[in-house]
């Protein structure tokens, strides 16, 4: 950016404007102030004085701090004043570690039966076709004319300490092998003992993925169980035998603060679409650490996540992303993005998608839902992958960065000049919130970390004329 210079008249023709009496500069370099708590941002107000004088502004440029120089009435002046900032502050800086045991706890991983599981009735195996987790669910089989159960052989301390109470949720992701199949009752238990348990049969399921939630409060009880020492069981009714349910992904949540009606493993600090159980945080046994999971895989749906602080325009904006579809899958930022971006089909923002498929990155722009195509530059990629996206929002400007994480010492590095593979204009978002989004491929997400810039120049709108001053005055300092 280059600084903003303004001619200020000193003296003029009209000998009525012109500046009779003698005027004073103050050099000074103004301290930082504090922002609502955060770093200080305003790092110093320079001020640079050139006249054709050339003693004079040698005088000016070797001036102490806090000395007064006089300004020549006869002489026009020119001052240009240049507003260096630190490079923002850090809006949200997240790894995804912090929420556990305090917005979601694991019960069980479905992963693979292992000595964990009992087949009590019925068959059991991995499912390494059909998870939404890790590499592999539990497929369990209705067989020998009964029902299928399956019974965990480990205690769950399901309150934390307290922290997960009766208004919380348990969630878990399962899979019916056909629509009769989901019509067919599915029942999960949490005993204590024998005969003190809590239940709850599971609604209609319909084909594919379903993301059951159920409040603890609204299992019904029998006996005296206590969700400080439960150990789950699954149940499938008797349909017939071969037909088969697939479960994965068992765990416990925090109920969304803004809606209590469903659960949220994040809390306040990103909002989700669809709400519900599709977004969770899990910890992916193929990684080390806490990762943003969507577990929808609906076929060319826009599921998106948003950190719930709408940001200033200009952004620096980056997190890891990964993939793990690769037909017909996207997953990516967003950037801009309105409330009615967790509304499907009523998107607004700008987002930056890897195309697995296709080895690309497609850049777009959301307007109700409608995709208008800004580029799509060539990066290859594969499932199962990460990779960094980054942008640099500031005004209708837009420059997009992405590399294999791999590739980084630090993902900030993203946004090297070697990693940038778009650039673009546009007015039609001019402030939102960002984000990240999966469509078809059940994305997952890391490292996510948003900086709101500032203006390394005091913009013109900012810089009014005082009175026949000789130089014009700064207003307002906003912080």
């Amino acid at each position: 950016m280059q600084p903003t210079a303004l001619d200020v008249i000193a003296a003029t023709d009209d000998v009525d404007d012109a500046v009779t009496s003698t005027e004073q500069l103050l050099i000074e370099n103004f301290p930082g102030a504090s922002v609502s708590g955060r770093n200080p941002y305003l790092r110093e107000l320079v001020h640079v004085i050139a006249q054709a004088d050339s003693d004079f502004k040698r005088v000016v440029q070797t001036a102490p701090r806090g000395d007064f120089m006089m300004l020549d009435p006869t002489k026009d002046a020119l001052l240009t004043f240049i507003q260096e900032r630190h490079g923002g502050y850090t809006i949200l800086n997240d790894d995804f570690s912090s929420y556990k045991y305090s917005r979601w706890a694991p019960a069980d991983d479905l992963e693979d039966l292992s000595g964990d599981w009992t087949i009590v009735e019925g068959l059991a195996a991995a499912d390494s076709t059909y998870y939404v987790e890790a590499t592999q669910g539990i497929r369990q089989t209705v067989s020998g004319g009964v029902d299928a159960i399956l019974l965990h052989n480990s205690v769950f301390d399901l309150e934390h300490e307290g922290r997960f109470t009766s208004d919380d949720f348990t969630c878990l992701a399962i899979r019916p092998e056909t629509e009769e199949a989901g019509n067919t009752p599915a029942h999960m238990y949490w005993f204590t003992s024998a005969g003190n348990y809590y239940s709850w049969e599971l609604p209609i399921l319909s084909e594919g993925w379903n993301f059951p939630a159920n409040k603890k409060s609204d299992y019904l009880s029998t006996g005296s169980p206590d969700w400080g020492s439960v150990y789950p069981r699954l149940l499938i009714g008797l349909y017939g035998d071969g037909h088969y349910n697939t479960w994965d992904c068992l765990r416990i949540e925090k109920a969304d603060p803004d809606d209590s009606d469903n659960p949220n493993a994040t809390g306040s600090q990103w909002d989700f679409q669809p709400v519900g159980g599709h977004w969770t945080v899990t910890e992916d046994v193929t990684d080390a650490g806490a990762t943003l999971a969507c577990l929808d895989h609906e076929s060319g749906v826009e599921k998106t996540a948003l950190i719930d602080e709408t940001t200033p325009g200009d952004v620096k904006f980056r997190a890891r992303v990964r993939a793990t579809i690769e037909t017909g899958g996207y997953a990516g930022i967003v950037w801009r993005a309105g409330t009615d971006t967790l509304t499907e089909g009523a998107e607004d923002c700008y987002a930056a998608v890897l195309d697995i498929a296709n080895d690309v990155l497609l850049v777009r722009e959301y307007n109700n839902g409608a995709v208008t195509q800004k580029d799509n530059p060539a990066l290859t990629s594969a499932v199962d992958t990460w990779y960094t996206i980054g942008v640099i929002a500031k005004g209708d400007d837009f420059w997009v960065y992405a590399t294999a994480s791999s590739n980084l010492t630090d993902d900030d590095d993203v946004f090297s000049a070697d990693y940038l593979l778009s650039e673009f204009t546009d007015a039609t978002h001019s402030t939102g919130k960002c984000g990240v989004m999966s469509i078809t491929t059940g994305g997952r997400f890391d490292d996510v970390k948003l900086v709101s810039l500032q203006d390394r120049v005091i913009p013109a709108d900012e810089i009014v004329v005082s009175g026949e001053a000789i130089w014009r005055t700064i207003a307002p300092f906003n912080e």
